[in-house]
């Protein structure tokens, strides 16, 4: 069969979970990168095994992973199909959200509606969720990506929660909780929380944006999480000069520069 899946790294000297990992991470970036829109067939079971030499239990586990996250399918007999771009499903993007915030929050608005921007074409949407990670029921879990986690309310049990169930997720707002979270300026930062506040919807929309990619490629080759960081600029959204000490340890720092030309607005 010719296929884009022989150039891989000898995986036999790896332990089981970790040979099950690096099938799953190569099989979805080269999915991924496929501009086949319509459905397209994945090598079998057999020539998995021979190509990356491990055993056939561990191959079969690694698909099961790239089913559940929405990437593949298999047909009895006829073999298994990657998601081409215009088919493959997508979960969606929780907001946990403890306490009650206005709606007339503009930058809280801005934010999911750059949200909704990007997974609305992918036929999917931003859920809002009001109980704990640990009350939620599996299927409520199993329909998300990712999760914006709302700094006010939010435990740091509700962070092991998500960590738990495999799901990547994004801090919001002043915590001293860690975890990777997105960072404004001073200038961003104190009119979050000001529902008067006009005029800066484009950053926030664009912040939206870029966290909802995020969560979703976080998810689907298991990525690990950075924070983001903005920085508006009267022309447009600038990376920070310096990062406050504040920015937790664990995480990288991923500075965003966005012109407000480059957005596609719904």
């Amino acid at each position: 069969m010719n296929n884009r899946f022989l150039k891989i790294a000898d995986a036999s000297k790896e332990r089981p979970a970790t040979a099950r990992r690096h099938v799953v991470t190569v099989l979805t970036r080269e999915i991924l990168d496929n501009p086949a829109t319509k459905d397209f067939p994945i090598p079998s079971e057999h020539e998995l095994c021979r190509q990356f030499g491990i055993s056939r239990v561990t191959v079969r586990l690694a698909l099961n992973d790239l089913e559940n996250r929405g990437l593949i399918y298999r047909r009895h007999g006829k073999g298994t199909f990657a998601h081409g771009r215009s088919t493959r499903i997508h979960r969606h993007i929780g907001v946990l959200m403890k306490l009650p915030l206005t709606t007339e929050n503009r930058p809280l608005a801005e934010i999911l509606r750059g949200m909704q921007a990007v997974m609305i074409p992918l036929r999917a949407s931003v859920i809002l969720i009001g109980m704990s990670p640990e009350e939620w029921l599996p299927e409520l879990a199993n329909l998300l990506a990712g999760v914006v986690v709302m700094a006010d309310g939010a435990t740091a049990d509700d962070l092991r929660s998500l960590e738990n169930r495999g799901l990547p997720f994004f801090i919001v707002g002043k915590t001293d909780l860690p975890g990777p979270r997105i960072h404004f300026d001073q200038q961003q930062e104190s009119t979050f929380d000001d529902p008067t506040t006009a005029g800066i919807g484009t950053h926030f929309f664009t912040a939206g944006r870029h966290v909802a990619e995020a969560l979703t490629r976080a998810f689907q080759i298991e990525e690990p999480m950075v924070d983001l960081v903005f920085q508006a600029s009267p022309d447009h959204v600038q990376p920070f000069a310096s990062i406050p000490n504040s920015i937790h340890n664990h995480t990288q720092k991923k500075h965003e520069s966005y012109p407000p030309s480059s957005l596609v607005t719904p």
